[in-house]
């Protein structure tokens, strides 16, 4: 939901433009009135399958966290950047309608699972015809990370009937609020080290997030976070039992923005 006051934007927050991403990725499978071809065939693709989401990165303008450069409406631009085998790739951006270059860009990638193996499976052949030109792209995935033997914070949380998703686990969003969760815990426990704390206010500058195990209503999970070797970054890993979830980095801008109206970046998570 974005909040208005005289016309502009008075706060949309980080989870909300997650939201509103994952709406718009509804509405990219709808095909046009005129043109049933139209980009993705998503019935096609969950046929005895499920469509299981791999990596996925978020980058965001520091302008963002100005209220007074956020106008209404927003535009969503979504863009088919890779397909393969099994997977396809595609970004969306969020711009406002005034001409000026996006201030959120996202990408995603996507895996067609078999629903009883959850395994990979073949994307359908004639989507994989269709857009046989993005074959030559290259496929997004983010790096894997090495979790230190000493983080800085560490909880438990149990998967609720409200974190999972039709596909009977885990919703995608759920992890980056555990994530956000971590973040906000160990800022206020000062658990960071100092030049890193003191640089968390002036707004998440990149999120990417790989997904590797999936976690079950009512399961267990354990969510770690550190610093990593880059100073502006920290790390985060959800696990269950010995399995990796999910594993995250979250990167923060070094300065601020001068004329931001943004108060703390606490409150928009």
């Amino acid at each position: 939901m974005l909040y208005y006051h005289s016309g502009k934007v008075e706060q949309i927050q980080f989870q909300q433009i997650l939201h509103l991403l994952y709406l718009a990725g509804i509405l990219n499978y709808e095909p046009f009135p005129d043109d049933p071809k139209s980009f993705i065939d998503y019935d096609a693709l969950i046929v005895k399958s499920l469509m299981f989401l791999g990596s996925f990165k978020l980058e965001i303008s520091q302008k963002f966290y100005n209220s007074d450069f956020l106008t209404h409406p927003l535009e969503i631009i979504s863009t088919l950047t890779y397909i393969g085998t099994s997977s396809f790739c595609e970004t969306r951006e969020i711009a406002n309608t005034n001409g000026l270059a996006p201030f959120v860009r996202s990408t995603y990638r996507v895996i067609r699972i078999d629903a009883n193996t959850r395994k990979p499976l073949e994307l359908p052949q004639p989507m994989r015809e269709m857009y046989a030109a993005w074959k030559k792209g290259t496929p997004y995935a983010m790096r894997k990370l090495t979790r230190p033997d000493v983080h800085s914070i560490n909880f438990h949380y149990t998967i609720q009937e409200s974190d999972v998703d039709s596909q009977n686990h885990t919703n995608f969003i759920t992890y980056i609020k555990l994530c956000l969760r971590a973040c906000k815990r160990g800022t206020d426990l000062k658990a960071f080290p100092t030049p890193l704390l003191q640089i968390i206010d002036n707004g998440i500058k990149e999120f990417e997030i790989r997904y590797e195990n999936e976690a079950l209503l009512n399961e267990d999970v354990i969510i770690y976070a550190w610093q990593t070797k880059e100073s502006d970054q920290l790390g985060f890993e959800i696990s269950k039992g010995g399995d990796v979830c999910v594993q995250a980095t979250m990167t923060f801008y070094r300065s601020s923005w001068k004329d931001s109206k943004m108060g703390s970046t606490a409150s928009k998570m």
